[in-house]
């Protein structure tokens, strides 16, 4: 299934507004609609069980999308065609779905800030009142391992 999404982020100093197209990666895609996603998103799709293979593969295989997001039982990843990769805990709330936690990212990104600046500290609107949730960009370590930063 494919979506147009429209994010709206408000802080004290600033405000953006972002469209795009998203859509499932397990789900069926009819209409063909993935290859015009900008933000593709699933939880563990297909055989694979390791999100980072997941996420560099579906890049690779959608050449238009620019943000994957793939959840795993612990976290969500985010990989951005810029390299620029964001792992947030997955916890309650809103922030435990793929496709919301991508198209923030892409709202981020395209708005020309990188990853490291997003808000330490994000609120939103949706089943309750107030929603919080901690995303931690992440950059490789000189070994090429994941470190937070």
């Amino acid at each position: 299934m494919a979506l147009r999404v429209r994010v709206e982020l408000t802080w004290d100093t600033g405000r953006l507004t972002d469209e795009h197209l998203s859509a499932a990666l397990d789900t069926p895609d009819l209409g063909g609609l993935r290859q015009y996603a900008d933000v593709l998103h699933g939880d563990r799709p297909g055989r694979h069980h390791d999100a980072r293979s997941i996420a560099a593969d579906t890049l690779s295989c959608f050449p238009g999308c620019a943000v994957v997001a793939v959840g795993s039982e612990r976290e969500l990843l985010v990989l951005a065609r810029t390299g620029e990769r964001v792992r947030v805990p997955r916890g309650g709330g809103p922030f435990r779905e793929p496709a919301l936690i991508g198209s923030l990212v892409h709202a981020w990104l395209v708005s020309g800030r990188p990853a490291a600046d997003l808000l330490a500290l994000v609120a939103v609107r949706g089943a309750q009142p107030r929603e919080r949730a901690s995303i931690r960009p992440t950059s490789r370590s000189a070994s090429g391992a994941p470190s937070p930063r």
